[in-house]
């Protein structure tokens, strides 16, 4: 699906009407590429502002984004199944609502991923596949600090509540590359409450 214009806010119109956007169908994130891809991509060479909900149906757990320019969601999200989020457009794949759900979400595809909201999803937060076939990780951008909590795991934060993962890629992938960035936006420092795994070699 091709985007040529924004959504305003709530949204009160826009190119994909005034409802929840779904990702819908079954995705493979075992192997890349999906089965079925689920993609939105930008066009023309200018940000684009999505402010409609955005959920999924049955197993749409690989969600695929591209074009050449910012792809911004503003609208609440919400997990349906554990998701994998690939970044293929040359801009950022932004999301500054909250994301909610009680799965995980993935970060893979050799662009940026920006998160901006007090995250509520419990699955966890995993930047790469160790797979032959991972596409990368590319950038992840945090853009809001987590709010604290009596205890781990933080009570919301970009990465949400559960543990945030960092996974080696595999030599032979096509993009064999290990993190590329993880960037913080704004002034000051920025503080991630998340419990800490790191996967295979550095």
């Amino acid at each position: 699906l091709t985007l040529g214009a924004d959504s305003n806010n709530l949204p009160t119109s826009g190119s994909l009407g005034v409802g929840p956007v779904y990702f819908n169908g079954q995705g493979n994130t075992n192997a890349m590429p999906s089965t079925s891809v689920r993609c939105l991509v930008t066009t023309p060479a200018t940000p684009h502002t999505v402010a409609n909900p955005v959920t999924g149906c049955g197993l749409a757990s690989l969600w695929v984004f591209g074009g050449n320019a910012d792809l911004t969601f503003t609208g609440a999200v919400t997990l349906p199944t554990h998701v994998t989020i690939q970044t293929n457009n040359t801009g950022r794949t932004v999301f500054t609502g909250v994301i909610g759900g009680a799965f995980s979400l993935t970060k893979v595809g050799g662009n940026t991923l920006a998160l901006g909201g007090q995250n509520t999803f419990s699955g966890g937060f995993t930047l790469g596949l160790p797979g032959a076939q991972s596409p990368g990780t590319g950038t992840l951008e945090l853009q809001v600090d987590s709010s604290p909590a009596a205890t781990n795991p933080p009570a919301s934060g970009p990465l949400g509540t559960g543990t945030f993962t960092i996974n080696a890629i595999s030599p032979s992938a096509p993009t064999p590359l290990t993190v590329t960035s993880i960037v913080a936006t704004g002034s000051g420092a920025r503080t991630i409450a998340n419990t800490l795994s790191i996967n295979g070699s550095f």
